[in-house]
């Protein structure tokens, strides 16, 4: 997430969130097609899956609070998504795949920082809580990723 000056507002998390895991359903959702590794392709299905439930939540959280989500005026994690996307489909076999792992590990590394930063800004304690519940499961995400990473001999 791209803080503008001072904290962000509990509407703007939400936002934020919808950003993040829409981009990971969409990355996801090219890969489950496009991959070569089937690993690869189990793992970008378990996004989809993942990042479908944290965004039902997030939508739940949200409407109980009577919250709408209030992005920033330059929504950086779209306009990475795209770029991203673009450099998906030009992409095949091997190379797609370690593209999609890079792009997943630089994508959940950067969401982690975002959860904990959100998670100091929120105001309200029942997204304060969600967030802290979902910072594990994307620490888990962004290991697998490294692992996935690892193995296809894509970096560090």
């Amino acid at each position: 997430m791209e803080v503008a000056e001072g904290p962000p507002s509990d509407n703007t998390i939400f936002a934020t969130l919808a950003s993040v895991n829409g981009a990971e359903v969409d990355a996801g959702r090219i890969a489950q097609e496009r991959a070569a590794d089937t690993s690869v392709r189990a793992f970008a299905g378990d996004m989809v899956r993942a990042h479908t439930e944290l965004q039902r939540h997030a939508e739940q959280l949200a409407a109980k609070l009577e919250l709408a989500p209030q992005p920033l005026a330059e929504d950086t994690i779209q306009a990475k998504a795209a770029v991203a996307e673009t450099t998906l489909n030009a992409a095949r076999g091997a190379a797609f795949d370690r593209a999609y792992v890079r792009g997943q590990v630089e994508a959940h590394d950067n969401a982690v920082r975002m959860l904990r930063n959100a998670q100091g800004a929120a105001a309200n304690p029942a997204l304060k809580e969600l967030l802290r519940g979902t910072i594990p499961k994307v620490e888990q995400h962004l290991r697998r990723a490294r692992e996935l990473q690892r193995r296809l001999g894509g970096g560090t």
